[in-house]
């Protein structure tokens, strides 16, 4: 390398080290004020009163977010069998669920050794709290299992539990307007009943107007396969009163959904207890799907289902040739963890109710996807009908995608897209008439510093959804062209901070509880080259991509690696660690430059 080319590497070094990489503009609605978070209001659809804010997501996540997943002590240790495993693996389980808790809720974990077991239909569950299944490594020589049954099974289910929103005491909500991200509200009637920490349910009690308004009834509205009607959509939100002063209500979690007079209003009510197990896991293993061509129907369709759960994780499982997914949230789970998950090579026709790779359904909340790879899904990050958040995805990859990423259908809310990349589409939109009526896919959803090849983000009255510091060809909805655009800030250019979620973990819990849930590597910057390298081969662990020489430090050694290789083109070199999708490109540029920066700043 020739002096002049090193002093000019070395000035456009420390300059972007001054300004502080790439993410270095802010958006209008959430930016720092002596190094927190602050939220500019906007108003919604249609409206002007600019009272909503972005709600707080960090509430994400097992225990809550901010807690970082237990290392549960091994009780029961099972080894291969031979033929099927299915009732060995369940005596075990089994065994462990009989025992007493300990003081921190845990019954104990049951170790598969590395090896191949066969589980039949119709797979495992765990159905008591405290019991964590592990394995021995999520390559293809560890712990793997086999669903076997040619049938449609699910091969390990978490939870147990029953009943549905019900309760008494209810009282109409008196606040004519409660925007997104408040916590506070007012009654009508005594508050007599509820105490600070009632559980309650705050539920919108929709009109025929909002129906309407939104075009979603019956013709002439657009919605003529099957018309959407009030009491369908009076979705229920679970909160805990955390203060009364009067006639108003606090609550513990943000709302992410408006409720206002002239849709309906609200109403709260106490919530009869909804039977959940807790503190349950499935950690470093493989499950793999039998299967006899590339579209076959008759084999196992999902990896991993949780229902009726809270306080409990999934981590480092990777999921082979399942037709639809490796992790439904389902039934009434909440407080979840998914992490250092993939979900490869699916087997099944190419249609709709096919390859929903990490997947929300209706009254699964506060659910936290995290670093999770899928490959050749339809639908790789995704919610169903009516799901209600706070729910995340963050520093996820969809690869290979074959149709696009969102929320899919019928009104989801809150919920956060926070550097997910795809190789085809997020989308946000008025789906009218597919699925036999799936009309405004979500509502208050947000894509914060994304990227996809096409990003559709239009926003119904009376909401808002955003896309923010995200990389994409802006474009209209695939059904309906006329719907408005939700609002776009800073397009192709990310924004500080590079994640939200983690940013108001941060903000809320402090640094103990970002480093519980985050990889160093995440905190210097993305790590979307990272889960393209890895597709849930093993551990995912990402090593800063400035340690360019393998020495475990980011230092002057790998500066100097990065000058031999800076202006090079169109190759295979040791200094090209990033492009401008995150993922090398073949260049030694300034995109690598940025993300040399960020690791030596860390």
């Amino acid at each position: 390398m020739n002096t002049s080319k090193g002093v000019v590497l070395l000035i456009l070094f420390l300059s972007v080290l001054s300004g502080n990489s790439v993410f270095a503009v802010e958006s209008t609605l959430a930016y720092f004020v002596d190094g927190h978070l602050q939220y500019g209001p906007y108003a919604n659809q249609g409206e002007v009163n600019q009272v909503n804010l972005l709600p707080d997501f960090s509430y994400c996540g097992y225990k809550g977010g901010g807690v970082a997943i237990p290392d549960v002590p091994t009780v029961v240790t099972v080894y291969p069998g031979a033929g099927d495993d299915r009732s060995l693996i369940q005596t075990a389980i089994n065994t462990v669920s009989a025992r007493t808790p300990d003081g921190n809720g845990f019954r104990g974990a049951v170790l598969l050794k590395a090896g191949r077991y066969q589980v039949s239909s119709p797979g495992l569950t765990i159905t008591a709290s405290g019991v964590v299944l592990r394995g021995e490594g999520q390559d293809v020589n560890g712990t793997v299992l086999e669903g076997t049954t040619a049938s449609d099974y699910d091969v390990i289910v978490i939870g147990s539990g029953s009943a549905t929103y019900s309760g008494g005491t209810i009282r109409t909500i008196s606040t004519s307007y409660v925007p997104v991200g408040a916590t506070s509200f007012a009654v009508s009637g005594t508050v007599s009943g509820y105490a600070v920490g009632t559980p309650i349910i705050v539920e919108r009690t929709l009109n025929q107007f909002w129906v309407d308004d939104l075009g979603m009834g019956v013709p002439p509205m657009d919605i003529t396969s099957t018309p959407w009607t009030p009491d369908s959509y009076s979705i229920e939100h679970e909160r805990i009163i955390t203060a009364i002063n009067g006639s108003t209500f606090t609550v513990d979690v943000p709302l992410v959904d408006v409720i206002q007079t002239k849709y309906g209003g609200g109403q709260i009510f106490k919530l009869n207890a909804i039977s959940r197990i807790s503190k349950c896991g499935v950690e470093n293993l493989r499950i793999e799907s039998c299967y006899v061509s590339d579209d076959d129907e008759l084999h196992p369709w999902d990896a991993i289902v949780l229902k009726y759960v809270e306080d409990s994780w999934v981590s480092g499982v990777t999921a082979q040739y399942f037709a639809y997914s490796c992790v439904t949230a389902s039934s009434y789970a909440r407080y979840i963890t998914v992490e250092d998950c993939a979900y490869i090579d699916p087997k099944s026709i190419i249609d709709g109710g096919h390859r929903y790779s990490f997947n929300l359904e209706e009254t699964a909340t506060r659910i936290l996807f995290q670093r999770c790879f899928s490959q050749d899904a339809r639908h790789d990050f995704v919610s169903g009908s009516r799901t209600r958040g706070p729910n995340v995805f963050v520093d996820c990859y969809a690869n290979r995608e074959l149709n696009d990423c969102g929320p899919h259908h019928r009104w989801a809310t809150g919920i956060l897209f926070d550097n997910v990349f795809t190789t085809d589409t997020l989308a946000v939109e008025n789906r009218l008439n597919l699925g036999s009526g799936h009309g405004w896919s979500g509502a208050n959803i947000v894509f914060w510093n994304c990227q996809a090849t096409l990003i559709q983000c239009d926003s119904p009255k009376g909401a808002m959804n955003f896309c923010i510091g995200s990389v994409g060809i802006k474009t209209e909805g695939d059904q309906v062209p006329a719907e408005p655009f939700g609002w776009w800030e800073s397009p192709g250019v990310p924004v500080t901070p590079r994640s939200l979620y983690y940013q108001q973990l941060l903000d809320r819990l402090g640094q103990t509880a970002l480093e519980n849930v985050t990889k160093p590597k995440q905190r210097a910057g993305r790590i979307w080259s990272d889960l393209l390298a890895w597709q849930g081969n093993g551990p995912f662990l990402p090593y800063p991509l400035g340690d360019l020489n393998a020495s475990g430090e980011v230092n002057w050694e790998d500066f100097a690696i990065l000058a031999l290789d800076w202006g090079k083109t169109s190759g295979t070199y040791t200094g090209d660690i990033s492009g401008p999708s995150g993922a090398m490109d073949g260049n030694v540029d300034l995109y690598d430059l940025r993300a040399f920066s960020e690791d030596w700043l860390q």
